[in-house]
């Protein structure tokens, strides 16, 4: 293997799956998975994300299980993603964090556990709950509201009667925007003659 080839393996093993690496080098399913193991080891060891001064927390699924992932917001940054969001290993991967002091602000969603583990690790810093999560909360609570105060009533739908009814056609909408809008002018023309007649009159 070439060492071009060695690094372009390194490189999309990271962000690709490592069937779909194997498919297009040529190398096997098992070389690859080999490769990227190497190279997420080396970088452990050699790259080091410098502590942030705002840090956000946030859980994502990932693999079919839930994981907690942690960025650097002012440098659009990943830092880690661990696989357990239980509170001792929040807590623990905060300790680790080279200068712990440097964090300021830490942006979390409603979770309590997160919350639980950023006052126990880091005491000093302002939490704060991502505005997101904020809205999204606001707008199931006015759905919820909305519905309890105007239920929708389903009426039964025949067989082959579609779900909603069908707009017309494009031109007869058109044709009939257009009608309204030129009798609206006509109507406002003659109302200013009538306006100049009684003008002349007088």
């Amino acid at each position: 293997m070439t060492q071009r080839l060695l690094e372009y393996v390194q490189i999309q093993s990271l962000l690709r799956t490592d069937l779909n690496v194997a498919e297009e080098t040529g190398v096997s399913v098992r070389t690859v998975r080999k490769i990227r193991k190497r190279f997420v080891a080396h970088l452990k060891v050699t790259v080091h994300f410098e502590t942030p001064r705002v840090l956000g927390i946030d859980g994502v699924r990932a693999d079919g299980s839930m994981r907690v992932i942690f960025t650097d917001i002012k440098a659009h940054l990943v830092l880690d993603l661990i696989k357990s969001g239980c509170e001792e290993s929040i807590r623990a991967r905060l300790e680790a964090f080279p200068n712990p002091s440097q964090i300021q602000y830490v942006l979390i969603d409603m979770c309590k556990t997160e919350r639980k583990a950023v006052r126990k690790a880091l005491p000093h810093v302002v939490i704060i709950v991502d505005l997101f999560h904020v809205v999204r909360m606001a707008n199931q609570v006015m759905d919820a509201v909305r519905n309890r105060l105007y239920p929708r009533t389903k009426q039964k739908r025949e067989p082959g009667q579609p779900l909603r009814p069908r707009p017309g056609p494009f031109r007869q909408r058109r044709n009939a925007s257009s009608a309204d809008a030129k009798s609206h002018r006509e109507g406002t023309v003659n109302l200013t003659s009538r306006t100049d007649r009684t003008d002349e009159r007088r």
